[in-house]
């Protein structure tokens, strides 16, 4: 497994893992599944102060954080 800082083109697949934690309610308040044009805002407002990365493994992304 790698972290690295996260790419534009990671975004779907962090939509995906953060539209899986909605059922449980275990991690977010949200009650509908994210498109990722609504996270496209946030995903740019992560700067260097405040990074954003993903866990790779065989390249393909597992996780973010």
């Amino acid at each position: 497994m790698k972290t690295r800082l996260a790419r534009q083109s990671d975004l779907p697949k962090i939509v995906d893992i953060y539209n899986q934690t909605i059922d449980s309610r275990m991690v977010t308040a949200d009650t509908e599944a994210q498109s990722v044009d609504s996270k496209q805002s946030w995903f740019e407002s992560h700067t260097e102060n405040r990074p954003l990365y993903v866990v790779t493994e065989n390249e393909k992304v597992i996780a973010w954080l």
